[in-house]
């Protein structure tokens, strides 16, 4: 298993932070259990950080600042992206997406990448 960090907080909050999948939650959750010698309740995912690769860039050469996207290269490399409630994309021009604050991975895919391409400029051949 790779890395992760498991934290534990005095109200009873365990917090994993790294590379995860449901699977590997699943083995955490059950060494913890033994680990600590009592049952402890199904994960609950709060929030979810994702890094997606797509495979297209983006042109941000005359990409202009609104009350939805924050592009000032000289500040941060990335377009912000505020448009969505509680969630934050920070898209840098080689199609690197990072996302946080994801409550399930399906809003990224049904509602966020399909979206990028009308708000962003995509990059032409």
């Amino acid at each position: 298993m790779k890395k992760a960090t498991i934290q534990f907080f005095p109200k009873g909050t365990i917090q994993c932070i790294g590379k995860s999948s449901e699977s590997k939650l699943d083995k955490v959750h059950s060494i913890l259990c033994d680990l600590l010698k009592t049952a402890l309740p199904m994960w609950k995912v709060t929030t979810m950080t994702v890094v997606c690769y797509l495979t297209y860039e983006f042109d941000f050469r005359n990409l202009k600042s609104d009350k939805d996207i924050i592009y000032e290269v000289e500040l941060f490399p990335a377009a912000q992206i505020k448009r969505w409630l509680l969630v934050h994309v920070h898209a840098f021009h080689n199609g690197i997406l990072v996302v946080t604050g994801l409550k399930c991975f399906e809003y990224l895919l049904l509602e966020i990448i399909p979206m990028l391409k009308h708000i962003l400029p995509v990059k032409r051949d």
